[in-house]
């Protein structure tokens, strides 16, 4: 937990919240591990709105996953570090760069899901964070870049930006005031379908991605996906991601290119661009986008079925 008491406080300045408890296991890891467990059992029968609590203590991070149905977000708690903090301001700030780097976040999320890339269970699938993460990169590598890379804000960084935790610096620009506008002009569609054409053409056996510098890296490990943590360089985020997982990846990527190249114009009343990669209809009488994906995903590895069910947009089309 994080606190920041006066008023009248820097806003850069921030306090941490220490308690004292009864020292019962010998080993930090595994007493920090029972705090979130009984954690999680306050939070999953105590706490109004959350819901679909996730015990993930067993992580290098552990973390309790819980969604608060009253504001409808999806809460991540940790004990002991704030590199998490960090790392959430971080992705914010860049968010904050570009006008358009929430909706093409949102829409990769959107198509993934709907591709059954990733699940709401940790597993063997790539995360939510680390296709956000893959956005970043692919925009701090347009011939114009849209973003800068973690290297140059950290080299803008001024002393009021200096944070540090557990070792790690986590110091890097945050008044983006100070930072010059990139002049990057290309549309939304643009920047989507380059998306699919840059990852679909990348060659994920030996190469890896870091935002530290905005470029390409060898491989730190044997990993089939190698996506270096921005703030702890020696740790790949996506090392849970098996090898069935990215070929799969390459597929829908090469399948989602190929949508959108031949689908990139109206063609009569059937679903074009992004309603045919959201495998959705269009039901010009009533003017609503009618929700046809339901669908199950097998694992070949597991032998087991994801079922992955599509949400009714339900939202009537003004024309």
């Amino acid at each position: 937990m994080v606190m920041t008491f006066g008023e009248n406080q820097n806003k850069a300045d921030t306090s941490r919240l220490f308690f004292h408890t009864k020292r019962s296991l010998a080993n930090g890891r595994a007493q920090m591990q029972r705090y979130l467990e009984i954690f999680g059992d306050v939070v999953s029968n105590f706490f109004p709105g959350c819901c679909n609590v996730q015990r993930i203590i067993h992580a290098r991070v552990p973390i309790i996953k819980f969604q608060q149905e009253l504001v409808n977000v999806e809460c991540d708690l940790s004990m002991r570090s704030l590199s998490g903090v960090y790392m959430s301001e971080l992705l914010y700030l860049y968010s904050e760069m570009d006008v358009r780097v929430r909706p093409l976040v949102f829409t990769v999320l959107k198509w993934a899901k709907r591709s059954c890339l990733t699940n709401e269970i940790p597993g063997k699938w790539i995360t939510n964070f680390s296709l956000i993460l893959m956005v970043v990169f692919f925009l701090q590598n347009r011939p114009e870049p849209v973003l800068p890379s973690m290297g140059t804000l950290q080299t803008l960084a001024g002393p009021c930006d200096a944070r540090f935790t557990d070792d790690i610096d986590c110091t890097f620009l945050r008044d983006l005031r100070r930072f010059p506008k990139m002049q990057n002009t290309e549309t939304l569609d643009e920047l989507l379908m380059e998306f699919f054409s840059f990852y679909a053409r990348f060659n994920f056996k030996t190469r890896g991605f870091s935002l530290v510098s905005g470029k390409q890296v060898n491989k730190m490990d044997s990993s089939p996906l190698y996506i270096q943590n921005p703030l702890e360089t020696s740790l790949n985020v996506s090392k849970n991601v098996s090898s069935d997982e990215v070929a799969r990846i390459c597929d829908q990527l090469k399948t989602a290119l190929w949508t959108m190249e031949t689908m990139s114009k109206r063609n009569s009343l059937k679903p074009w661009g992004l309603l045919k990669l959201f495998n959705v209809e269009f039901d010009v009488n009533s003017g609503q986008m009618k929700k046809t994906f339901s669908r199950k995903c097998y694992d070949q590895r597991t032998k087991t079925k994801r079922h992955v069910k599509g949400q009714g947009l339900g939202r009537k089309i003004r024309t």
